[in-house]
């Protein structure tokens, strides 16, 4: 599978608005300069660094992945970026039940996963981007803050 076959495809213009909800942990500078954006929402984007990072939705995190758009794509296309970052096992299986995304919309966990859920397909649901962004950063915000 080609990791291109598993990002989502974005407007810039749209970004500061799909990510209102994780602006407690980037910003809106950031969002500008996303890269890529995976199944699940997790966004690549240019930081104020110069580096890219690498938003994690699932785990509310954004950490330095590597320096430059020539290295994320390298990280994607890696097996390791496939399966790691651009999570192919679980978007492997949702494709193969049946559960394909059409435009406009992201993979999402109904219940945030701790390990042993992670991999569990029936803990996976199909929302609007808008949808999955704003409940993701949400729970993530209020799972870190308190």
């Amino acid at each position: 599978m080609n990791y291109k076959d598993l990002l989502i495809h974005f407007s810039p213009a749209d970004m500061p608005e799909l990510y209102k909800d994780w602006l407690w942990l980037i910003t809106p500078e950031d969002v500008s300069k996303a890269v890529a954006m995976t199944s699940f929402g997790d966004l690549f984007f240019i930081h104020e660094s110069g580096k890219i990072y690498f938003l994690n939705t699932t785990e509310g995190t954004a950490r330095s992945c590597t320096h430059t758009y020539a290295g994320a794509r390298s990280l994607m296309a890696s097996r390791d970026g496939l399966t790691d970052y651009l999570l192919s096992n679980l978007v492997l299986e949702m494709r193969e039940k049946g559960s394909t995304l059409s435009d406009g919309e992201l993979y999402s966990f109904k219940v945030y996963p701790s390990a042993p859920e992670l991999g569990k397909i029936g803990n996976i649901q199909i929302l609007p981007i808008e949808t999955a962004l704003s409940v993701s950063g949400q729970r993530q915000k209020q799972m870190k803050q308190g």
